[in-house]
């Protein structure tokens, strides 16, 4: 049993080490799928999709420090009842990265079961998003970043933005249509340069992007993210198990640490 106590500080050392390795892993998962699969702006086919990307990155961020955290109680020796408390206070910290991680590998498995029950429904769920871009700020700046990063307008075509229901501004002539300034190419892109579009694809393909986000963004959901969802679940399980495996060797260090302080 000595053995194993005296064992105990490297070998939550080494679990330490590997927490920041996971968690830097993690933060380095979340900005590909933010940056390159555009996860933030999925809402229109999961309402966790935003989620999950933010508990993924809650998770990065805290892990890391909790981490560091637990490197650094093995610089103090001396003093038995600050390290005491140093490893109460280890333990606690560890066990919420237990549950920010149960958090969002519960967010990524509902983010996978909503997106295939939404295939089902097509594009309307962004279709909706479409229909509240005049009056929801919050959707409207979603949009706007997806169109121009993706260079595509509405969700089939630019001609969503002529649907019943959505205005932009003032009402368009006739055979014209409004649409998003994120809409327009970057050699156009201006305030209210998405004004007085053509109807006509082939005219308003010289001053705007007309294809839609759903077939850019649909390969790319259920070939990378939905497969990437489903690994990060599993090993997000497989890494917990790690994790409580971690507390109880810190519950057992500091019970130590306090045996042989009353002793």
């Amino acid at each position: 049993m000595e053995i194993r106590i005296k064992t105990l500080p490297t070998l939550l050392a080494a679990a330490n080490v590997c927490l920041l390795v996971i968690s830097l892993v993690i933060l380095a998962l979340v900005a590909v799928l933010i940056e390159v699969y555009h996860l933030q702006h999925l809402n229109f086919w999961s309402s966790f999709a935003s989620t999950t990307a933010h508990l993924m990155i809650a998770l990065g961020v805290y892990a890391f420090a909790v981490a560091a955290f637990g490197l650094a109680i093995n610089a103090v020796t001396e003093n038995r009842k600050v390290l005491y408390l140093l490893h109460v206070a280890y333990c606690i910290l560890l066990f919420l990265v237990i549950l920010l991680h149960g958090g969002s590998v519960f967010s990524a498995m509902e983010m996978r079961n909503e997106v295939d029950t939404a295939y089902k429904l097509e594009y309307l769920p962004f279709l909706d998003d479409v229909r509240l871009y005049p009056n929801d700020t919050s959707i409207a700046s979603s949009l706007d970043d997806l169109q121009r990063k993706l260079h595509c307008c509405g969700g089939k075509s630019y001609k969503d933005y002529l649907g019943k229901g959505v205005q932009l501004g003032e009402e368009a002539p006739s055979g014209r249509i409004h649409v998003p300034d994120s809409c327009c190419k970057p050699i156009w892109r201006r305030e209210r340069c998405g004004r007085n579009v053509s109807e006509t694809q082939r005219n308003a393909n010289h001053r705007i992007f007309t294809e839609g986000c759903i077939d850019m963004l649909e390969d790319s959901l259920r070939e990378v993210v939905m497969p990437v969802m489903l690994g990060y679940s599993v090993a997000g399980l497989a890494v917990m198990i790690l994790e409580m495996a971690v507390v109880a060797a810190a519950v057992r260090r500091f019970v130590h640490i306090l045996q042989k302080s009353a002793a």
